[in-house]
């Protein structure tokens, strides 16, 4: 009896342990999902969060670009009263902007590179928008060239009874018709009144310069691969266009146009034209 009673208890203590370890064990997993979860619902504030961070810092950039352009248009204002000599700070001043400006794009690489995907998808929604806005300027610009039709048709004809009224007028003047003076007069009057009717005003044209002047390199600068040359946006110039250099009549290499001002620019260095070739005086012409 003593036997059976022993062993009754430490089964019961068995059963007892073993459903205390399967609590625990049910407890523990259920704490190790909601830990889980937690630092699933952690992770993705934290790539919202860095996503944020990229947008902010984006901007940011844009901003700091926005200030400089503004200084370097305050900057070309003042030296309009200075004389020749201050094109050269103009130069150093740019000198040192680029350099700075490299050096931040530098260390910004690495951030830009983990946005690569979701700045290619902005790029392409803004592309499709772009694709619009094309497909719309180009439907404006088919009507403008059949409007500017029209009103040449249109002043061909009144040239032309211009120039039949004018004769008319003349040949009344002159008496060639046979009638009264007082006929002639309220004719020629009302041909004058006719005249006057046909006249039409028409829209100034302006048409934008269809090649860039010849230019020639202000200044190298050998650490950063870049040149400041005298053609700004006054000449034609847009960031982006690709310049060739002369010495002579030797070809020495293209420039791309990366900075630009009314009457000089900054240009980089396409390899592998590099700064040991070019130098100061050498010439800039368009592509």
């Amino acid at each position: 009896m003593r036997m059976n009673s022993s062993g009754r208890i430490v089964t019961v203590f068995i059963v007892i342990f073993v459903i205390l370890l399967i609590s625990l064990t049910a407890i523990s997993m259920f704490f190790l999902q909601q830990e889980t979860k937690q630092r699933r619902d952690f992770e993705a504030k934290l790539e919202e969060a860095k996503t944020q961070l990229t947008k902010i810092q984006s901007e940011l950039d844009l901003v700091k670009k926005e200030k400089f352009v503004l200084e370097e248009k305050n900057k070309e204002a003042d030296n309009r009263i200075n004389d020749l000599s201050d094109e050269l700070v103009l130069e150093q001043g740019l000198k040192a902007q680029m350099k700075t400006e490299n050096a931040s794009l530098k260390a910004q690489l690495e951030q830009e590179l983990a946005a690569k995907k979701q700045l290619k998808e902005d790029m392409e929604k803004q592309l499709a928008v772009l694709e619009r806005k094309t497909a719309d300027l180009n439907a404006q610009l088919n009507d403008g060239k059949k409007f500017l039709q029209d009103m040449e048709a249109r002043s061909k004809t009144l040239e032309s009874e211009n120039s039949s009224l004018k004769e008319k007028l003349v040949r009344m003047e002159e008496g060639f018709f046979p009638s009264s003076l007082d006929a002639k007069s309220q004719e020629i009057e009302q041909a004058k009144k006719k005249i006057a009717a046909n006249q039409v005003q028409l829209d100034k044209i302006v048409i934008a310069p269809q090649e860039i002047p010849q230019g020639r390199v202000l200044s190298v600068d050998a650490e950063t691969e870049f040149v400041i040359i005298n053609l700004g946006e006054k000449d034609g110039v847009r960031v982006g266009d690709l310049l060739a250099v002369y010495r002579g009549k030797d070809y020495l290499g293209d420039i791309k146009v990366t900075r630009l001002q009314p009457e000089m620019a900054a240009a980089d260095l396409l390899p592998p034209f590099s700064s040991k070739l070019v130098r100061k005086n050498d010439q800039v012409i368009s592509k």
